[in-house]
């Protein structure tokens, strides 16, 4: 009886393993998807270069404060973030927009210390994922070149990313460093307000876990946003931000 229950095990795990095994036509198809994602990286990385050099021509820039709170949009329309009313901000990757809260336009000194900031942040180099798994936006930024809109992005320093709006489609970036998260905090503070009600919707695990649902994306990375991990240092928007 041993005997039988070890061959009829010993067969058991052979078929596992068979149905488990990779074909040599999978395992050319996965190379072929690796090569893929190595080369669309190198030229998502060559595209933020020359984004960030562009950055310099530019000629105006507003800074906003915006709620962290998104709505839906109609995004079937081409160019439809440059086509939202007045007071609304695009979510690019989302497909959604947020409220404007404050907004402003940099004096040309003001524009001489942001913009290198922000081209830093912009024109990061490498394999570079996108942040946690989710958005909330509290500043966005406008840059301008002859009265067109060349760059816009919201941004969230609690899962520490912004766009980028690639040719084939935009998708979120990991902010590394923490100068322009300064700078953004002397043009545009967040008011405590807003921590408040930011803490009171989304303070508990359970309740990020409830967003992050809300906004149809994956659970929030274990790795907290601003970590060193993550090239951080940037304060959060929750109790430890109270200070800002």
């Amino acid at each position: 009886m041993k005997t039988l229950l070890r061959a009829i095990s010993a067969t058991a795990v052979l078929v596992a393993s068979s149905a488990f095994a990779e074909s040599d036509a999978e395992r050319d198809l996965s190379e072929a998807e690796s090569r893929y994602f190595e080369a669309q990286a190198i030229m998502q990385s060559a595209f933020r270069k020359d984004l960030s050099a562009a950055l310099a021509k530019c000629d105006r820039v507003d800074v906003f404060l915006l709620d962290f709170e998104m709505e839906d949009t109609p995004s079937n329309f081409y160019f439809w973030e440059n086509r939202l009313e007045d007071g609304e901000f695009p979510i690019i990757p989302y497909g959604k927009k947020s409220k404007i809260l404050r907004q402003a336009t940099l004096t040309a000194e003001q524009k001489l210390v942001f913009i290198p900031k922000l081209q830093e942040v912009v024109g990061v180099q490498g394999n570079i994922d996108g942040g946690a798994f989710c958005h909330f936006p509290i500043h966005g930024v406008r840059v301008y070149a002859s009265d067109e809109i060349i760059y816009q992005s919201s941004f969230c320093w609690k899962c520490n990313n912004f766009a980028v709006s690639y040719p084939d489609g935009p998708a979120w970036v990991s902010i590394r460093g923490a100068d322009l998260f300064e700078e953004f905090s002397k043009l545009m503070p967040i008011p405590q307000a807003e921590i408040d009600r930011f803490n009171a919707k989304y303070g508990s695990k359970a309740e990020r876990t409830e967003t992050n649902d809300e906004q149809g994306v994956a659970p929030q990375s274990a790795t907290r946003a601003g970590s060193d991990s993550e090239g951080g240092g940037k304060p959060q928007l929750d109790s430890e931000a109270g200070s800002r």
